[in-house]
């Protein structure tokens, strides 16, 4: 299941490297659909799994312990993602901006106010590349982000249930009260 939610967050990531600035809100909502889907079949079992081993008296300690590493995981991974977008904002402003200059024979034939020192036209122009690019900086980060998906899936392969208990089977009273137990502790 772990791996059917990891190819199902890698094909949203992915499929949102296609998003354009004309695009209408479907493309989002279906990516992020699909996404959610993902993260579910990816978290539901991850949590099961990490407290299959545990003894019932240290499933509350275990519980804080694996709250505490997913959000110090979701706080770097955030930090991370927002430093690429950041720094590939400015790279591809500058990249853009580069190649607008007074000796374009472009910029000579389709847009000579900007020849003419008009203050306005320039900041639309500069308007229009920062907008070109903050979506190439989302994609680069749609991107990064499938790959890191992509190569979570042999990770997950990895994983291995908890080993089934030898010795006299328990109960479903006894099971019950060793729950009970437990909570109560």
């Amino acid at each position: 299941m772990m791996v059917f939610g990891a190819v199902l967050m890698t094909y949203s990531l992915y499929a949102m490297t296609g998003f354009n600035l004309q695009m209408d809100s479907t493309p989002v909502v279906v990516t992020g659909a699909i996404q959610g889907f993902g993260m579910g079949f990816i978290f539901v079992p991850l949590s099961t799994m990490a407290f299959a081993t545990i003894i019932p008296t240290l499933r509350a300690d275990a519980t804080a312990m694996f709250s505490l590493v997913r959000n110090m995981g979701q706080g770097i991974g955030i930090s991370l993602v927002t430093a690429v977008l950041s720094n590939m904002l400015q790279v591809n402003h500058a990249e853009l901006a580069e190649r607008i200059t007074a000796t374009s024979p472009a910029v000579r034939d389709q847009f000579p106010q900007l020849l003419g020192g008009n203050t306005q036209f320039t900041a639309m122009m500069d308007g229009l590349v920062q907008q070109q690019a903050a979506i190439l900086a989302y994609l680069d980060d749609f991107w990064l982000m499938a790959v890191l998906s992509g190569a979570s899936i042999p990770l997950i392969l990895l994983l291995r249930g908890a080993k089934k208990q030898a010795g006299p089977a328990k109960s479903k009273e006894q099971e019950a009260i060793e729950r009970a137990h437990a909570m109560g502790e």
